[in-house]
């Protein structure tokens, strides 16, 4: 039964692709141009076939639809309802992949595009089923946590937006995907929306106390003024400044992101890490690496 995998060469993508291939599974991917010949030769040792193209091509959606029974959608969200408009009836199952900063309150033209895109899926009568991951860390350049890994490496003192008491939960990269073959394969939950989140929260100042234990350094945590800080910046990048961090961001670190994940622990059979196990899968994975 061949599978379709949109956005597989993303970083949630790579360990998905890689857990098939040691499932056997039959894979189609949808790939840019600019796919390197590493990975390439990646997908053809897995024995996975590929489509060249944009999702925004009908045509390429409707070459990579042929003949498959379920679909993965990885790539960004705002694609979904499109896929879900070409999609043969044949296809069995959807599973579109979300973010669960929808819920941010924080205004955002990012996060309303988002909600936007959901809702579009939401109206759809396909077999669809949303995933909606808290921040994904794990081996790799995760943009998330590997970024302050390598910070504290360098320098023990880190500053921080805010007091750092808000909640996070962050999830380990393998129980997401642990989730979404579980969504492809489980019967009965069509049109039902997910959180997956890591298995306890935990605020940002003990992550970093947590992180920093897994690399033998102890953080020394520097607090800024969060509102009047995202206000300069905003103001910079209204006057063209371009800095590694916006308003926005600053502005989302301050809420709290406390996730019910039962739903998923019930039909998904999601049993994630919290943070502290999570740095020790990922340790394990970098020593198997050696």
């Amino acid at each position: 039964m061949m599978m379709l995998v949109t956005g597989g060469m993303g970083y949630v993508g790579q360990f998905l692709l890689r857990e098939l291939a040691q499932q056997k599974r039959s894979v189609r991917c949808v790939i840019r141009s600019s796919t390197t010949n590493e990975k390439l030769r990646q997908l053809e040792q897995w024995g996975m076939e590929w489509v060249e193209g944009d999702l925004l091509d009908r045509g390429v959606r409707r070459r990579a639809l042929e003949g498959v029974r379920t679909v993965v959608h990885l790539a960004h969200i705002r694609y979904g309802a499109a896929l879900l408009v070409d999609m043969p009836s044949e296809v069995e199952r959807v599973v579109l992949m979300s973010s669960l900063w929808r819920f941010s309150r924080v205004p955002s033209a990012a996060v309303d595009e988002v909600v936007e895109s959901e809702h579009a899926i939401e109206g759809s009568d396909k077999p669809w089923v949303l995933l909606r991951p808290s921040m994904i860390y794990g081996p790799g350049n995760d943009r998330n946590i590997s970024r302050l890994r390598t910070h504290l490496r360098r320098w023990r003192w880190i500053p921080i937006f805010g007091s750092g008491y808000a909640v996070h939960q962050p999830v380990y990269v393998e129980d997401v995907v642990g989730a979404t073959i579980a969504a492809v394969d489980q019967s009965d939950i069509e049109h039902r929306s997910y959180a997956l989140a890591g298995g306890k929260e935990l605020t940002y100042r003990d992550l970093l106390h947590a992180l920093g234990d897994s690399i033998g350094v102890s953080p020394l945590i520097v607090p800024l003024p969060a509102r009047s800080l995202a206000y300069i910046i905003g103001v910079l990048r209204e006057w063209g400044v371009r800095l590694p961090v916006d308003s926005e961001q600053i502005m989302r670190l301050q809420e709290n992101k406390r996730y019910d994940i039962a739903d998923a622990r019930r039909d998904l059979g999601f049993n994630p890490s919290c943070f502290r196990e999570g740095l020790q899968r990922l340790a394990d994975w970098e020593s198997d690496d050696l």
